[in-house]
């Protein structure tokens, strides 16, 4: 209950908001604090179940067993986090409080709501920036242009940063994986984000995320769901931030 609490007050508040390179910006609607101020997207059509969402019901505020498996490498903030959103697939940004593009949004809201002391994140790079400064996590970057962007926009604890190639690096569960998608590429550094909750089988990631639609079917933020997608690990995947 206590987390909950937190993470209620969190969404409540409206917080810091950093541009970032390579994402898209908008505007914050000045009545609803928890709006994003970038557009994400997602491409893949697969997902683990169709939205089942309520629109009576705002699940941010309902309490959720945490899970007591243990997983290699998989903090228990991970862990917490994969559970709040298995418990809600389906649910939309109108039922969690979102009103603007959530995907990082919710990623950060949830790390607060734990204890950690950052800035809600509203894009995959400031979700890396916030974290690897104050030390809660590495980056594993796949892209040099990923790493001047994260160098461009406020990161200083340069020293968390890994560089090496995506076929060097195993996605395990709990890592959060960041992509830029081919149609944004020419645009971008960032497109999307989520957190993978099964670990990788030698070609294809399983990952939590919010903020998703089947092909751009659903444009407004409002509407978009929580579910699973599984993606190819191929070379949309950018980087891995790895909680410690």
């Amino acid at each position: 209950m206590k987390d909950v609490l937190k993470f209620a007050a969190v969404c409540a508040a409206a917080m810091l908001i950093l541009p970032i390179s390579g994402c898209r910006k908008t505007e914050l609607p000045t009545e609803i604090s928890v709006a994003s101020i970038v557009q994400h997207s997602s491409t893949s059509t697969e997902i683990s179940e169709p939205p089942t969402a309520s629109t009576t019901e705002n699940s941010v505020t309902e309490p959720i067993e945490e899970s007591t498996t243990s997983f290699e490498k998989c903090s228990e903030a991970s862990e917490y986090i994969i559970n709040f959103m298995q418990k809600r697939t389906g649910r939309t940004g109108k039922d969690l409080g979102y009103v603007g593009e959530w995907c990082a949004c919710i990623l950060s809201d949830l790390l607060i709501s734990k204890g950690y002391n950052i800035v809600r994140a509203e894009t995959p790079c400031d979700l890396a920036v916030t974290l690897l400064n104050n030390d809660y996590a590495d980056f594993f970057c796949f892209r040099q242009k990923n790493y001047d962007s994260l160098v461009e926009w406020g990161l200083q604890n340069t020293e968390r940063v890994k560089m090496m190639s995506r076929e060097d690096y195993v996605p395990t569960r709990g890592d959060m994986i960041c992509y830029l998608f081919h149609s944004e590429a020419n645009r971008y550094n960032w497109s999307h984000i989520g957190i993978i909750s099964e670990n990788y089988n030698g070609e294809y990631v399983s990952s939590l995320e919010g903020n998703i639609d089947v092909n751009f079917a659903i444009k407004d933020p409002l509407l978009r769901y929580i579910s699973t997608i599984r993606r190819p690990y191929n070379d949309t995947v950018v980087g891995i931030i790895r909680l410690k």
